[in-house]
């Protein structure tokens, strides 16, 4: 069997910005002398693509050989889209690597070959994520996004300064696929389930046409998601911050102890009010303590599916389209 590269491109409504998307592909690939195949993942878009598939078809390229054009019947979201392609893709068994990105522009196509040159120069294969140094979004999104990036640190240890863009190498397609995490955040569940990855230093594109579809409640959603997939990490932070906790109104106590027995400062009634607070605070904490670890205990870490052929009853079509070159 011979492999093949693939692009794998989430797309809702974006149609009109894969003409100059594909052309852009098509000349990042033609650089390094290697030819693609392209895996659209139509998140049953509202807007029909049937002129751009017509086009897409007549349409002359040198690198690009198919378009793997994937109906789905109902919108799944961003995420669960991916996942369906990275499954479709598994299965069909002739994936070298795949590119993972968004299907607007905001991730530049002349980044690719860097991505492809750091996988092939690492010592064992693993996931290189491109990182955002400069972002194009407006004031507000950046700022909420700066916020969710300090809080998912703070609750998890991990920093997040990457998306979807990226590369999967064959080897690591499989066992990313096994994970049921995967269709509610791609990213964290590389980081998760402690894939190796890579990241590199990359600006964000202009969007080609049109507008976002991310709204700040998509965002928050998507934030939500990725905390999510960490739930044993925070659970074994808050154990520790509330274990910690426990030392104040202890040590409050013995103070009330020693000012009531060594000095003349207390005032009636007083120690006992102090002593009640202190030992309230001491119950809170320790019901925290046993929360948390109860959370820890029975809440699943990612868990390996084994297998599943779920994303098969979310697809709609498959049209392959070839494509003529010069």
């Amino acid at each position: 069997m011979t492999l093949r590269n693939y692009v794998l491109l989430p797309v809702y409504n974006d149609w009109q910005c894969l003409p100059l998307l594909l052309k852009e592909i098509d000349l990042a690939f033609q650089s390094i002398n290697a030819s693609t195949s392209i895996c659209l993942v139509d998140d049953h878009s509202t807007v029909t693509p049937k002129n751009f598939l017509a086009d897409a078809s007549l349409q002359s390229f040198n690198a690009i050989e198919q378009i793997f054009y994937v109906r789905l019947s109902r919108n799944v979201g961003h995420q669960s889209a991916i996942a369906i392609g990275l499954h479709y893709l598994s299965e069909r068994g002739d994936c070298a690597q795949i590119v993972i990105m968004d299907a607007d522009g905001e991730d530049k196509p002349s980044d690719i070959p860097r991505l492809l040159a750091v996988n092939s120069a690492s010592e064992e294969p693993c996931i290189v994520f491109a990182s955002r140094r400069h972002r194009q979004e407006g004031l507000r999104f950046r700022v909420f996004y700066g916020l969710y990036k300090r809080l998912l640190y703070l609750l998890t240890g991990y920093w997040v300064d990457f998306g979807n863009f990226s590369v999967v190498p064959a080897s690591s397609l499989h066992a990313l696929t096994l994970y049921n995490e995967l269709w509610r955040h791609y990213p964290a569940t590389v980081m998760g389930t402690k894939l190796p990855y890579q990241v590199i230093p990359c600006d964000r594109g202009h969007r080609y046409s049109g507008k976002s579809h991310m709204s700040l409640p998509s965002l928050v959603v998507h934030g939500l998601q990725s905390i999510s997939l960490f739930s044993h990490n925070i659970a074994a932070r808050m154990l520790l911050l509330c274990s910690a906790l426990l030392i104040f109104p202890f040590l409050g106590i013995i103070v009330v102890v020693l000012v009531r027995t060594l000095t003349d400062l207390a005032i009636p009634g007083w120690a006992s009010y102090v002593t009640g607070i202190m030992l309230v605070a001491i119950l809170q904490l320790l019901a925290l303590v046993l929360l948390f670890a109860f959370l820890i205990l029975t809440v699943p870490r990612p868990a390996v599916m084994g297998g599943s052929s779920i994303y098969k009853t979310l697809i709609d079509t498959i049209q392959i389209i070839g494509c003529t070159h010069d």
